[in-house]
């Protein structure tokens, strides 16, 4: 009972608020009188329509609205005449009505539901027009009830007012969730379903088409924001996201629009090539135009709310190209083509309706609406007016079931009805309970709420070809039905917007952050938006347990080529089923004799000049290195333990290290042997290096590669890796393989690129040495050689999809370097120790020796074509004989050395 009376008081303290408020804006001229359509009858019901735009500038209704708000008003109208023909339903008894325009205003709205309290009509005089009679007289029968109105700010306003006089308020278009407290709101009811349910639709639209990322734009009042709070709670669901939101002002400008757009068409919003509008007509029209502006007409497909569905096509007029491919939720309801031809083809010049003339005056002239054409019309406006005789008849049927419960068997039925039909809170009660077959739209009912069936139609605003806009249903919407069939549509039916205006079909837009993962991929998600992510494979040896994580396979097992399941593998050797594997293996322990076939060679033809004019130091340094690179590569076929991996991540390192190093000491040597020996005609005079500095030298960068090697080690101890491969007939296989960090390997060729680089100078400044010297032209092959390798190998390497393969284009560089250098250093005194002239030590008179091993004899250029001869009939005697110690006439196949 406290809750009662407060709430009682809470009402009335309401209405002498609004009412104080109401009076001294009357008395400033800032409300215009009232314009009535009323028509006596035995019971009245009240109307509001909004006929008009309230400009606030002017505080006036001045601009007309859509000719659907006409319909609306004429379909109470029509509905109010069928029920007084009507034999059985209320006979006896006539249904009069008192229409009001609330200039889709609220605060207009609560000026005009003023007239319908009954403290106000027992004065009727009370308000009227200073120097007009009276606008009322006391014949009519008692107001029971009122139809509208269709704003939901509007009908809150109203049924909170007329609550205060227990008159219940049918709205036929007012859909805001917070209507639906009927602590708040006691005595309103609603022919059609609340928002929440709207916003269901618009989430079960978005599903449908695959629609994950969309921006969501809302009024400014409470249908929008309470609709904002529905679906922004939806999202929580995870099937889509909301890329951009914004609250859209009724003040706003053009300017303040066009910002809307340049906004929408920016990075990651415009992603979202679906915008769902929950808003008025009024301001889709605004924000449509913006986008005319900015040329992006087909940059947008819209989903709309029945804010801006109800007022039909037309009320898009000039924004065909904007508005094709909309897809328009509405509450459902049929046309009823009795109505519609009455409509269309009434002279309104004859009729009493006070706004008729004045819309079809301005619609005429506008060619949007005339008696000659209205058939080509019937698709372009709201059929929303049949919702509005639903909740006619929703009164008609509870005032016929009080009548015959109450007052059929009394002396004055009309009477009794009149009286008991004021008792607000008793004809809502019978309201509550109504069920009846519309005129047009099946099976009416209200839940305990007052709200009617959720039930919504689908249209597809289309271009004909004419380029007019039409509307098409192409689906509904029941809540009654299983969840998984409350979406109905038709997508063959469907055009959305294209390019090109005129083509028949178009393909349904993409709104989406992120494309779909392929299969054995998984999302990593890189905003707080759940839409948005990119897609990761899971590791080797993991599959995929769920769309964003992946499981890792029992030991001896790897997953399959999809990563769905774990699956036995089986081993293989160092390749892909042992193929270019097993090559390099091969190469590495053929490499690795041939280097012993030298070794044993060197030191079987020790005491043979070729040989013994080899640097000691360098020789055995360069040897060792290459041995070294083919065993590098021929472990990569052992079983990966510590020991091994040890080797493989030392072992290139430092192969390269030991070979580069004393190639780039002879680069250098030689050219500063043969620039002095031209000077001065003696070698004596030039600066050479001793063996004791070439293994200080070979040391320290030694030293250097194992420093590098250890801080990699540190780093990333030795482990294996294993790397999975898969036959086309959906074999798994697997190798396991040392585990090498990305790039140790990278830095070891970066600082061996130093010697190498040296060398290559050097071999360069040296082109001009003598024709007999032809040691440095192999040396200068095989520094450049190996540049170009290093390059070779090197794109490869970071380019390879797996860490098998970057180790395999390692181990052929390896082989194929330590190759060069052992044909171009090495074979060349070989051939000539084996094949040559038997010439020792005790055959020919040694040079002086500074420092080190031999060194060959100067001999300038040749410029005669003879130059090209070759070694074997080339004269190596000296000609400055008294610089140098007497040599024998040299014989063919002489090797000068370095």
């Amino acid at each position: 009972m406290f809750f009662h009376r407060k709430s009682i008081l809470n009402w009335y303290l309401f209405l002498l608020i609004t009412t104080l408020l109401l009076l001294c804006g009357s008395m400033s001229g800032t409300i215009q009188p009232d314009i009535v359509y009323r028509r006596d009858g035995d019971i009245l019901l009240g109307g509001l329509f909004p006929l008009h735009i309230y400009d606030e500038s002017i505080r006036y209704c001045n601009d007309i609205r859509d000719l659907s708000s006409l319909k609306n008003l004429e379909g109470m109208v029509y509905a109010i005449d069928d029920i007084n023909r009507h034999e059985t339903l209320l006979p006896n008894i006539t249904i009069g009505f008192e229409i009001y325009d609330s200039c889709f205003d609220f605060a207009v709205t609560v000026a005009r539901c003023l007239n319908f309290l009954t403290k106000k009509r027992e004065n009727d005089c009370l308000w009227k027009i200073p120097g007009d009679v009276c606008r009322r007289t006391s014949d009519g029968g008692p107001l029971v009830g009122v139809v509208g109105a269709q704003r939901s700010v509007c009908t809150m306003e109203a049924a909170m007012l007329l609550a205060t006089d227990a008159i219940p308020v049918i709205s036929y278009l007012s859909t805001s969730d917070e209507l639906s407290n009927r602590f708040k709101y006691p005595y309103f009811m609603r022919t059609v379903p609340p928002d929440t349910l709207q916003v269901q639709v618009i989430r079960d639209i978005l599903i449908h088409f695959g629609w994950t990322f969309v921006n969501f734009l809302y009024s400014d009042d409470n249908y929008g924001q309470m609709a904002f709070r529905d679906f922004s709670a939806e999202t929580e669901t995870n099937e889509y996201c909301i890329s951009f939101a914004q609250e859209v002002s009724s003040y706003w400008d053009d300017e303040d629009f066009d910002k809307l757009v340049r906004t929408l068409r920016q990075d990651p919003y415009s992603r979202a090539k679906v915008s769902v509008l929950f808003m008025y007509v009024e301001q889709a029209r605004k924000l449509m135009q913006a986008v005319q502006r900015a040329g992006a007409e087909v940059e947008f497909t819209w989903v709309v709310s029945d804010g801006i569905t109800v007022d039909g096509v037309r009320a898009l007029s000039g924004l065909e190209n904007v508005a094709a491919g909309t897809l328009a939720v509405i509450p459902f309801s049929n046309r009823l083509e009795e109505f519609d031809l009455q409509f269309y083809t009434k002279d309104y010049h004859v009729d009493p309706n006070p706004w008729g003339v004045e819309f079809e005056n301005y619609y005429c002239a506008s060619h949007l609406f005339c008696r000659s054409n209205y058939t080509d019309t019937l698709s372009d406006y709201s059929t929303t007016d049949t919702l509005v005789m639903d909740g006619v008849y929703a009164f008609g049927y509870a005032l016929h079931d009080l009548y015959y419960t109450l007052c059929h068997n009394g002396s004055d039925p009309k009477l009794c009805l009149q009286t008991i039909a004021t008792n607000g809170t008793l004809l809502y009660t019978y309201l509550r309970d109504v069920k009846f077959i519309s005129l047009a739209n099946g099976y009416v009912t209200f839940n305990d709420n007052g709200d009617a069936e959720g039930k919504y139609a689908i249209e597809n605003y289309q271009l004909d070809e004419d380029g007019i806009l039409r509307r098409l249903r192409v689906g509904t919407w029941t809540e009654l039905r299983p969840e998984a069939v409350r979406l109905m549509i038709e997508d063959d039916l469907i055009e959305f917007n294209s390019n090109s205006s005129s083509s028949a079909e178009s393909s349904t837009p993409v709104s989406v952050c992120s494309q779909p993962c392929d299969i054995g991929l998984v999302k990593s998600f890189f905003t707080e938006k759940l839409c948005c992510w990119e897609c990761k494979e899971c590791l080797d040896n993991e599959t995929v347990l769920n769309s964003t994580s992946c499981s890792p396979c029992p030991p001896e097992t790897s997953p399959n080529m999809n990563k769905t399941q774990c699956v036995t593998t089986v081993k293989v050797f160092f390749g892909d089923s042992g193929g270019l594997g097993w090559t390099m293996t091969f190469i590495g322990c053929l490499g690795f004799l041939v280097e012993l076939i030298h070794i044993t060679l060197l030191l079987y033809k020790r005491n043979y000049v070729v040989v013994k004019t080899m640097e000691p130091v360098l020789t055995v340094s360069i040897l060792f290195g290459i041995a070294l690179t083919f065993i590098s590569t021929a472990m990569h076929s052992l079983t990966p333990v510590t020991a091994v991996c040890y080797v493989l991540r030392m072992g290139p390192g430092v192969s390269l290290v030991l070979i580069y190093v004393p190639l780039a000491i002879k680069t250098v040597r030689s050219y500063r042997i043969f620039k002095a020996a031209k000077k001065t005609g003696s070698q004596r005079e030039a600066e050479l290096w001793n063996n004791k500095r070439h293994i200080i030298l070979i040391s320290l960068a030694v030293i250097a590669q194992l420093i590098i090697c250890a801080v990699w080690l540190a780093t990333t101890p030795p482990d294996y890796h294993r790397s999975i491969f898969y036959s086309e007939e959906g074999g798994v296989y697997h190798h396991d393989a040392c585990a090498v960090p990305y790039f140790q390997p990278i830095s070891d060729i970066l600082f061996n690129a130093i010697f190498l680089t040296i060398g290559c100078i050097f071999s360069i400044l040296a082109h001009a040495l003598p024709d007999n010297n032809y040691e440095i032209r192999l040396l200068a092959f095989s520094l450049f050689g190996t540049a170009i390798l290093f390059f070779s190998v090197t794109v490869p390497y970071f380019t390879s999809p797996t860490a098998y393969r970057s180790l395999l284009y390692i181990a052929i560089g390896l082989n194929i370097n330590g190759v060069l250098v052992m044909v171009c250093v090495f074979t060349p005194r070989m051939y000539i120790a084996c094949f040559g002239p038997k010439r020792t030590e005790n055959d020919v008179t040694a040079p002086e020796q500074t420092g080190g091993g031999m060194q060959g004899v100067y001999r300038p250029r040749l410029k005669s074509r003879s130059s090209s001869l070759s070694l074997a009939t080339r004269d190596v005697r000296p000609r400055n004989r008294s610089h140098m110690a007497p040599v024998k006439e040299a014989e063919p196949l002489e090797f000068s050395s370095i």
